[in-house]
């Protein structure tokens, strides 16, 4: 069997990156709320992202697809990791504490 790696993100910018705080909902839909009156929150993914073991039986090749081949909800997950992807800025230098450099303007440099 081969191992599975997990990656998880430990700062909130991180963790937030990748999830939405959302109102948690009971299991008819209801929001839940603690005794304070205060609406509980949980985490839910921005994109479809699940790898289990079974991913890898297969070759590579198995997962290479056209996108006129892919299915409305497929289409729909590849999108928004696409619109992820695209706002994350290149980093080119990581310094102190693996932080990228930048500058004045909080650019990477």
């Amino acid at each position: 069997m081969l191992p599975v790696f997990t990656l998880q993100p430990v700062s909130d910018e991180a963790i937030f990156n990748v999830f939405n705080s959302v109102p948690k909902l009971d299991s008819d839909g209801r929001q839940v709320f603690t005794e304070e009156g205060e609406v509980v929150r949980e985490l839910e993914q921005k994109f479809n992202f699940h790898w289990h073991v079974e991913h890898f039986n297969h070759e590579t090749d198995h997962y290479i697809v056209k996108a006129g081949q892919l299915n409305t909800g497929d289409q729909a997950s590849y999108d928004q990791l696409l619109d992820f992807v695209a706002g994350i800025p290149p980093i080119q230098r990581v310094g102190e504490g693996r932080r990228p450099v930048v500058d004045e303007d909080e650019k990477p440099v």
